[in-house]
């Protein structure tokens, strides 16, 4: 197990599962080591299909399942947290608020924080940007401190920043958004991976093709473990790459696409 978390933290997900399939844990085994190999078991394979890598109604029931019959397990708000995140990528908005409202009611500030910038982004992919950006500015009204809740708090600056880039304030999106890129530390891999993919949405929305290929391409060769944020930049650089007249570019970053992300949702829109 601890070698397939060493996998998980790499993003190499099919050799953590790989890993986690040769395990065969004794009958007698304790409770909570066999949750624990139900938990990252469920774990990788949502972690795979939010990388378009698998089924996300697969994932999901796995990981739900483990929610329903573990509810006092240590990973069990971080359970929560994944079944939301794969019901948003399903489009299953409301029922992804539930879960994310259940790890909100823990007692933590950091968590707090955690289903707050959460609840935000789901609310951005709706298209629900007044409602997203309150959700932005209560994770930043929390007083908490530490290394989660610093995090948390640049994710919920990098929300904001997007409202304002999707209520067509771009300069003002970009100088905010380079403003965490400077903050951010560059091991925070998914807050940079979101970050430089939010820069590349605000360029280009704001006409800027070139500046919008290199914060894509910051995703591509730095950040590519968040599968999301690479499939995400990949569909943007096809798109982009054919604007700037490179279309054996555009072909290559399709290409890539094709192969890594074949179920993620990205792929249909650089291809529709």
């Amino acid at each position: 197990i601890k070698t397939a978390r060493q996998h998980l933290k790499e993003a190499n997900f099919q050799s953590a599962m790989q890993t986690l399939e040769k395990i065969s844990l004794p009958a007698n085994a304790r409770p909570e080591l066999k949750q624990d190999l139900e938990f990252y078991t469920a774990f990788t394979k949502a972690q795979m299909a939010l990388a378009g890598q698998g089924e996300i109604r697969e994932a999901g029931s796995q990981m739900a399942a483990f929610v329903k019959n573990n509810p006092g397990n240590y990973h069990w708000l971080h359970a929560n947290e994944v079944v939301g995140d794969l019901l948003v990528a399903a489009g299953a908005f409301d029922r992804a608020v539930e879960y994310y409202a259940t790890v909100g009611k823990a007692p933590w500030p950091d968590y707090k924080m955690r289903a707050g910038v959460a609840m935000g982004r789901a609310l951005l992919a709706q298209d629900k940007i007044a409602e997203a950006e309150k959700q932005f500015d209560a994770v930043l009204a929390i007083r908490a401190e530490g290394e989660m809740a610093d995090a948390q708090r640049l994710a919920a600056r990098l929300g904001k920043a997007r409202c304002l880039a999707a209520n067509k304030k771009t300069e003002e999106a970009i100088k905010d958004i380079e403003s965490i890129i400077e903050r951010a530390n560059a091991e925070q891999t998914d807050l940079m991976a979101q970050a430089y993919t939010a820069l590349g949405n605000a360029y280009s929305a704001a006409g800027k093709t070139k500046e919008a290929i290199f914060a894509f391409l910051h995703v591509d060769l730095l950040y590519y473990m968040n599968g999301d944020a690479h499939a995400e930049a990949l569909a943007n650089l096809v798109v982009l790459w054919k604007k700037d007249n490179k279309p054996e570019r555009a072909q290559r970053a399709l290409q890539t696409l094709e192969s890594r992300y074949r179920n993620s949702p990205w792929l249909k829109k650089a291809t529709g």
